[in-house]
């Protein structure tokens, strides 16, 4: 039943999918690389974003940290590392302390790299990242998006990286401003 991404009591008619979904997270469970991003793509309303839902769940009972996001809350990379959760430090968490007239504030944290955000992600276990509405990502926010995950993998970083979106999804990729080729990759079992 179309509705606005809530995960339906039992989420039918997916099975082709949830199978390489699992494939897909079994293998970062093991530590091993993926060759391949996950590309969910349909009309509004036809389960996109309850399949990443999903995805989110199956993840999560596997150990498996995960990040999901819309894109549309995206301008930025650091709109983007800003939604990755980061442990704050105990001087951040004491926030400021006065007495007597004396007074310390804890300092504003740097910004940290998309691609060091990430790898420290990864350093504790494996990540999937999701990211809804991925039809409206800026591109270059995708591109460096798409490089960084490239290079992660390069690496041997265990990450699911799934982008949801309408079919326009996978007509930016042959825009001049999309990474050419990196939207038709899809996660094989």
């Amino acid at each position: 039943m179309p509705g606005q991404g809530i995960m339906p009591p039992f989420l039918a008619g997916r099975e082709v999918e949830q199978r390489a979904v699992v494939n897909c997270l079994n293998s970062i469970q093991a530590a091993r690389t993926l060759e391949s991003d996950l590309v969910l793509f349909g009309p509004r309303g036809h389960g996109k974003t309850a399949m990443l839902l999903w995805i989110q769940a199956e993840a999560r009972a596997r150990g498996i940290q995960t990040v999901i996001v819309s894109a549309g809350m995206i301008d930025t990379e650091q709109d983007l590392v800003a939604r990755l959760p980061r442990p704050r430090k105990w001087t951040e968490r004491l926030g400021s302390i006065s007495w007597k007239g004396l007074g310390w504030k804890s300092s504003e944290r740097e910004a940290e790299p998309l691609d060091q955000a990430l790898a420290r992600h990864l350093r504790k276990a494996p990540l999937a990242l999701l990211i809804d509405e991925a039809h409206v990502l800026d591109a270059s926010v995708g591109l460096k998006l798409l490089s960084t995950v490239q290079e992660l993998r390069g690496q041997g970083a265990p990450l699911l990286f799934v982008l949801a979106g309408t079919p326009g999804l996978l007509d930016r990729k042959h825009s001049k401003k999309a990474c050419p080729g990196a939207l038709s990759a899809v996660c094989q079992p």
